[in-house]
């Protein structure tokens, strides 16, 4: 991380200081241009007021007008009668007058000169003399990028530690991660220029531990479940092989049977928790009533003794969702339900705001407070009293979680107004 931030710092340390040599060069050719324009037009205005004097004067004291202005000006200037061309020797710019050094040679960019035309057809010309280009100065040009360098990096480096520290922070954070170290977490200040991409790594490991632990939970638990069965199995077998009553080896042969289907549903309810962790739900349009009706009818079916009524509004809007998955949903929490209800279940749909609402009621005994959320967890029972004999093998809520989840929902468990618990789930409704 360190050698990124010297490779990016020293990029920009090279791109200011070529900005400022190109900078300087288009700032003194801009100059240049100025002082040329600015020498033109003082040279025109001068030479306008000559000739207007000139107009005044008579022919034979031009010339002495002439050479009083270019002592007085310094401006080289020539009166040509009409129709004469100047010559070279007309143009040349001769050096200042003045004792001292001798001037150097001039080598002007370009020479151009100006003319004016008098009443009497004479013509002034006035070269311009413009100024040669300043000699190169690289001692000042290196001192002036050093300066603003050292400001540049001694600025851009007070702005980018803290960002260098948090960087670094997250690399060590991402590093611990990668070593199994699943309680590591960036350290940034909330007002941190990294503080979204901290909180995403933290939210990404909190998930990951998370679901480490519910996956050592699941196999524990599956390895709990699974005894139970393989144990009885292995009694019957031992039993098998010291008894030859034909009714005691019928009766060992039915419990192995059921020991084995009792395994067999553990292996495919769990089959069906884990595989949402890997699938999406088939998006499309759904009409849940008829869904609903469908699984009442179902459990009706499965259900003697117990009466499984439904209260529904016509018309309910669609869903967008896998009304496959809908209906497992809803199918679990009714086959909950019957386990554990005297007489009645009761279905309820309303919509409420942007959501479905689908309400499964019993008139059991209802679920303790305590013990709600924890009956959403893989193998979790919230009722001692709760055995085989009713049936399933403790996945049915956690499903249920899981593809309301999918579906961007919820579900929660409250007090029905039956008398036993109420299992709520929430649908989002297209936009």
């Amino acid at each position: 991380m360190r050698s990124l931030f010297v490779r990016v710092f020293v990029a920009l340390l090279a791109a200011v200081a070529v900005s400022h040599l190109v900078g300087t060069l288009l700032w003194t050719v801009w100059l240049r241009d100025a002082q040329r324009d600015e020498i033109e037009r003082h040279t025109r205005t001068h030479l306008v007021a000559l000739a207007a004097k000139l107009e005044k004067t008579p022919e034979a004291e031009r010339q002495a007008v002439v050479d009083t202005f270019e002592r007085d000006y310094v401006m080289p200037v020539r009166l040509l009668p009409e129709g004469e061309v100047p010559t070279a020797s007309d143009l040349r710019v001769p050096p200042p007058p003045g004792p001292g050094r001798p001037h150097p040679p001039s080598r002007p960019r370009s020479q151009r000169t100006l003319r004016l035309v008098l009443a009497d057809g004479s013509t002034l010309v006035a070269p311009l003399h413009l100024p040669p280009p300043p000699p190169p100065r690289p001692t000042v040009l290196a001192l002036e990028v050093l300066l603003v360098l050292l400001v540049v990096a001694v600025v851009g480096w007070g702005l980018a530690r803290p960002l260098v520290q948090e960087l670094q922070d997250v690399e060590r954070t991402v590093g611990r991660l990668a070593a199994e170290d699943l309680d590591a977490r960036v350290q940034t200040a909330p007002a941190g220029a990294l503080a979204p991409l901290a909180e995403g790594i933290n939210t990404m490991a909190e998930r990951l531990q998370r679901s480490i632990a519910s996956q050592r939970q699941l196999l524990q638990a599956v390895s709990h479940e699974l005894r139970t069965p393989n144990a009885r199995i292995r009694f019957a077998l031992e039993g098998l092989r010291d008894t030859g009553d034909p009714a005691e080896r019928e009766r060992l042969f039915s419990s192995i049977d059921e020991d084995i289907a009792e395994a067999d549903a553990l292996l495919e309810e769990l089959l069906t928790y884990l595989r949402f962790d890997v699938i999406q739900a088939d998006a499309e349009p759904f009409a849940p009533g008829p869904v609903l009706e469908e699984v009442a009818s179902r459990m009706r079916d499965l259900a003697r003794e117990v009466a499984v009524r439904t209260d529904l509004p016509e018309d309910l809007p669609d869903l967008i969702g896998s009304p496959r998955w809908f209906g497992r949903a809803i199918e679990n929490l009714v086959t909950n339900a019957i386990r554990h209800a005297g007489s009645t279940v009761r279905i309820g749909a309303v919509v409420e705001g942007g959501t479905l609402r689908v309400d499964v009621d019993d008139d059991g005994t209802g679920v303790p407070d305590e013990a709600r959320e924890r009956l959403f967890e893989p193998f979790a029972s919230g009722d001692p009293s709760r055995s085989k004999d009713l049936g399933g093998v403790g996945l049915g809520l956690a499903i249920v979680r899981r593809i309301a989840e999918l579906h961007h929902g919820s579900v929660v468990l409250l007090d029905a107004p039956l008398g036993g618990a109420r299992f709520r789930t929430t649908w989002p409704l297209p936009a």
